[in-house]
């Protein structure tokens, strides 16, 4: 006989069907990884990208993440968001919220 044996031929197609299988099992698995994590970054919350310099305070109201409070957001008092409120927009800003943490931080509990 001067070509393969059927054996050899038989054993080396088996090889490459048990490779080709692995691979494409492979490229499935990194799909469904890329699926989970684009599902994760869609189910994430934009509050996650929030500075993170900001007063605990202030990230944990600003409820739109647009790192600027409403009085909507705002927990204090009306007195309380008109005295921080400096440029009277009807926003505190982080400058704003970085006096009034400031000032927060002096009084003492009654």
């Amino acid at each position: 006989m001067s070509g393969p044996r059927p054996a050899n031929v038989i054993g080396f197609g088996l090889l490459c069907l048990i490779g080709l299988g692995l691979a494409i099992s492979f490229v499935g698995k990194v799909r469904l990884a890329e699926n989970r994590v684009n599902r994760e970054e869609a189910r994430r919350p934009r509050s996650m990208g929030v500075d993170m310099s900001l007063p605990d305070w202030f990230r944990n109201m600003d409820r739109n993440t647009d790192s600027r409070l409403s009085r909507a957001e705002f927990m204090g008092s009306d007195e309380q968001f008109h005295r921080f409120d400096t440029d009277k927009d009807g926003f505190l800003s982080p400058d704003e919220a970085w006096v009034a943490d400031a000032e927060f931080r002096t009084q003492v509990p009654k």
